[in-house]
Order: structure tokens, then sequence, then C-alpha cells
């Protein structure tokens, strides 16, 4: 799926996360994790995620109480890049943060793998 940028500006909820590791898998809910994610018209993109507490498994999945980053960003075909400026943990700063995205209705499903994981971040619409 091809998005355009004009089907993302605005501002999005977090509703869940889910991180797959081999042989285990987690999903978090809102409360225990929240966020915000936004898009403006200008390609700038700024996200904050918090967990509430600490998730069952939080030993074998290594997720940070608080991550926050902004920077521009730019989409092509099913690919969201965010050039990071600013970041809530300093390794984030000057990185390239590349998500696939995919758009159903008011939901946008955003995905990505690190450390032998798969997270995959479910967004809401925010209500106007």
């Amino acid at each position: 799926m091809v998005l355009g940028a004009a089907q993302l500006v605005g501002t999005w909820t977090l509703e869940t996360v889910t991180v797959t590791r081999p042989g285990s898998t987690i999903t978090l809910r809102n409360p225990d994790v929240s966020g915000m994610l936004c898009y403006s018209p200008d390609h700038h993109l700024l996200t904050m995620i918090r967990l509430s507490k600490a998730p069952p498994a939080a030993g074998a999945f290594p997720l940070p109480e608080f991550i926050a980053y902004a920077g521009c960003a730019g989409i092509s075909g099913d690919q969201i890049e965010c050039r990071v400026q600013i970041g809530s943990d300093r390794a984030l700063v000057g990185s390239v943060q590349t998500r696939m995205a995919v758009l159903r209705g008011h939901q946008l499903h955003l995905s990505t793998s690190y450390m032998e994981s798969e997270a995959v971040l479910t967004w809401r619409r925010a209500a106007s």
C-alpha cells in the first residue's frame, strides 16, 4: 500500500504494543502503555511512548519506560523514515528510524524489527 503524507497528518494515540521474540509474545494495551504520535503537514514527526508499569516478562523484553523522539519524516511506499533530530536517548539522535506502515481506517499499524524482536504499534487517529 502506498501511503501519502496527507493520510498521516494529525495526532494519533497509542492503543497497543506487541513485541514478538523467538518463543514468546507480549501485548501491552492502554493504559499499561500510552503514547502520542504527531505528523505535521511540513513533514515533521514527534512520538512519545510511556509504560505505566513493567511488562509481565520484563526480563525477556527490555523495553524502556519512556521513549520520545522528533525529526523530519519521509514516506516511501509503505515505509516511514524519521531522521531523528532530538530524542530521549542520545543514541537516537542522528539515527534514521524506519517503520513499515499499514493504514486501516482510523488505525495506523507501524512495525519494526530490533534485537531479534518484531514490534507492532497500533495507533488510532485522535478525535478532534
